[in-house]
Formats: structure tokens, C-alpha cells, sequence
């Protein structure tokens, strides 16, 4: 998940790359669900954190994030 994040006290565009906050989210060893449903854990923690993150970093753009993502088809 990539969002566009302009630190306080920094211009957009200032910098010689973009802010943002990137997370990756993904497993280690075996899980208990797989698939689709897996797929759907891991993008509701992203959003989660990245919501999170983006708040408490204080970031300049204009961010409003869903209560809830969409739900992927069931496998």
C-alpha cells in the first residue's frame, strides 16, 4: 500500500523524491487460512496501518481512508 505523505514542516515537492508511507504486509511460516481470505487479512492490517501511520505522522495531503475495504470474492 503506497499513500502520498508530506511531513510538518516540509513543502510538497521539496524534496528530490515524493514522501509517502509504504507498507508490505505478508506471512512467515504456515498460516490458517489461505487464499482469498488470506489476501483479505493481509490488506485489512495494510489499511490499518497505513491509516494509523498516516495520522499519526501528521501528513499535509487531504486523506480520508474507508471505515471498511471491499471484501474479495471468496475462494
Amino acid at each position: 500500500m503506497y499513500v502520498p505523505c508530506t511531513p510538518p514542516g516540509k513543502k510538497p515537492g521539496e524534496a528530490r523524491s515524493a514522501h509517502a508511507l509504504t507498507v508490505d504486509a505478508g506471512t512467515i511460516g504456515e498460516t490458517r487460512v489461505h487464499g482469498n481470505e488470506l489476501r483479505q487479512v493481509l490488506i485489512d492490517f495494510a489499511h490499518q496501518l497505513a491509516r494509523h501511520t498516516y495520522e499519526a505522522g501528521d501528513c499535509q495531503e487531504s486523506r480520508t481512508f474507508p471505515k471498511e475495504l471491499p471484501r474479495l470474492p471468496a475462494a
